[in-house]
């Protein structure tokens, strides 16, 4: 996969956590936490996306 791909991915991945934070202060404890763990998930996929730096 190119570098161009691998950060194409990891934006999409950064604006799934977005998507799942948002109206988060209007949602139960127990949905925010679901949303905290969908957004973490999502981040640690567009850190995986990113080339490495060696």
């Amino acid at each position: 996969m190119s570098d161009t791909n691998d950060t194409t991915e990891a934006e999409a991945a950064v604006g799934n956590a977005r998507a799942f934070l948002s109206d988060f202060e209007d949602e139960s404890l127990e949905v925010q936490h679901g949303a905290i763990e969908h957004a973490i998930s999502e981040l640690q996929n567009a850190k995986r996306a990113l080339p490495d730096e060696n």
